[in-house]
């Protein structure tokens, strides 16, 4: 897969946030995941080629530019505020969120609703058992 020379400014745009902001990425298998304690993003793509990977990039190292009062707070808000933090940085930036990016943020969104929601049913569930029952 060869990369456009956008996607190499886009790369190295990340890694330049990272960098001044003080945050080590490393790649891994399985998600994408911040670490607030560490400063530490974990990527699962070895290079931030389609502008999806970008987004998720963009959007992991949000969830770590954000203040602490939303770092800690519900989970929604923080996914919310990470997405608003990256497209914040895009524009700080002049990269324009093309629909690539808007439809990786929305699926992930969504993701994240639907857990919310399974959470919410299980927790309303277990509500309604009888005492004394797992």
């Amino acid at each position: 897969m060869i990369q456009s020379e956008r996607h190499k400014e886009l790369t190295e745009l990340f890694c330049r946030l990272c960098e001044e902001n003080g945050v080590e990425v490393g790649w891994m298998v399985g998600c994408n995941a911040a670490d607030p304690f560490e400063r530490f993003i974990g990527l699962k793509f070895a290079s931030i080629y389609p502008d999806a990977d970008f987004a998720i990039a963009m959007h992991e190292l949000g969830h770590l530019l954000v203040p602490d009062k939303v770092q800690w707070g519900p989970r929604m808000g923080r996914e919310l505020s990470a997405w608003q933090r990256a497209r914040d940085m895009c524009a700080e930036n002049n990269v324009t969120w093309s629909p690539e990016m808007f439809t990786c943020e929305v699926e992930c969104l969504e993701a994240w609703g639907d857990e919310v929601e399974r959470r919410r049913q299980e927790i309303d569930d277990r509500r309604r058992e009888p005492p004394g029952q797992p």
